[in-house]
């Protein structure tokens, strides 16, 4: 059974991404697992009038307003050239100061951020700054070819928090030479650089890198989708008992990748976010019912209903399933969000699932 709380009509100013893609533009490397090129699908070098264009047709395409931010992705910006760095990042800066977007964001290298170059994305309007950092562990570092030691991120982030930056952290989760003893190690360490979020992406073996010819000489085997599905919703519960939000799990879904183009084995899912979340609920709700006698009514934020449920309903028919009782289970817009309410004949109990996160 099921029941559907009242709507309610509300308007919030949504923040919204105008992604500008420099793939490999700055990389003083070529990691074992990355090309840029095939995960975006762009051969042409990003020039400043191509800025300008994407952030004019993003700012064109809707009459809703939204707190626009210009983000560049796909390489290390901060080890680009001053002179590119200018050249790229005057459209965006143009737009800012305009007020046509509330701020500016990069990806780089946690071993190409300075004082100096700190100062100067935060002069030309840059807020937040993610650091590739993908693991912790120095050997898993090493392995990848990534050409610095985990040290240097908390230097990095020291830096960036002292010019007034937020700070968010990517994790590739099952690159070579990873262990449950490495996935533990990077985990905790992470906790300890308290970013303001995290950004989880299981490694895939993408085409024409040094992790395909691992992959087909038989030295390395990615995570499997049930793996990748675990460690998503460990790492986000972890990082959630310490308000460190995650906002993405695993890549976000493209032609490229739906079609195995750009990648050649690995746990890709257009919802594997959905997917770890709803493990991490699943695990929640299992408490929940281990109390509950008779007839139960399990009743949740509108906003949680798909982590609630589960993909394609999962929780729901395991639990019709398993529970010897009827379940009802109703949405509720008064529900605040991360909770779950469960009603017997008998009596009432809150599970609390979560803290504060939503992955977007």
């Amino acid at each position: 059974m099921e029941e559907r709380g009242h709507d309610r009509a509300f308007f919030i100013m949504r923040e919204a991404i105008i992604p500008i893609f420099i793939p490999h533009d700055g990389c003083p490397y070529r990691c074992s697992f990355c090309n840029q090129w095939k995960l975006t699908a762009q051969t042409d070098r990003t020039t400043p009038a191509m800025v300008a264009k994407t952030i004019a047709e993003y700012l064109a395409s809707t009459t809703r307003p939204y707190r626009w931010q210009v983000a560049f992705y796909g390489g290390s910006f901060t080890a680009l050239s001053e002179e590119r760095q200018r050249a790229l990042i005057a459209p965006a800066k143009y737009a800012w100061e305009k007020g046509d977007v509330s701020a500016l964001r990069l990806s780089t290298r946690p071993d190409c951020i300075s004082v100096e170059n700190t100062a100067f994305l935060y002069a030309h309007g840059v807020r937040t700054v993610e650091l590739g950092v993908q693991s912790l562990d120095d050997n898993v570092l090493w392995q990848a070819r990534r050409g610095h030691r985990s040290a240097v991120v908390a230097k990095a982030i020291e830096i960036l928090r002292r010019g007034g930056m937020q700070v968010g952290i990517q994790l590739l989760p099952g690159l070579y030479g990873e262990t449950f003893a490495t996935l533990r190690k990077t985990i905790r360490a992470t906790v300890a650089l308290t970013p303001d979020f995290v950004r989880i992406y299981p490694a895939l073996v993408l085409r024409d890198t040094l992790l395909e010819r691992q992959y087909r000489n038989g030295d390395y085997q990615p995570l499997t989708l049930a793996q990748a599905i675990l460690v998503g919703a460990w790492w986000r519960r972890y990082l959630a008992k310490h308000n460190i939000p995650v906002i993405r799990i695993g890549l976000q879904a493209t032609q490229d990748l739906d079609s195995h183009a750009a990648y050649v084995a690995g746990p890709y899912h257009p919802a594997l976010g959905e997917l770890a979340i709803a493990r991490s609920y699943a695990q929640e709700l299992k408490k929940g019912f281990r109390q509950a006698r008779g007839p139960v009514t399990i009743t949740y934020s509108t906003r949680d209903a798909s982590k609630v449920r589960g993909h394609k309903n999962a929780n729901v028919k395991k639990y019709q399933e398993k529970y010897a009782g009827p379940i009802t289970w109703r949405e509720s817009v008064d529900m605040p969000p991360g909770a779950v309410c469960f009603t017997t004949s008998t009596k009432t109990y809150q599970k609390r699932l979560e803290s504060l996160l939503y992955c977007q």
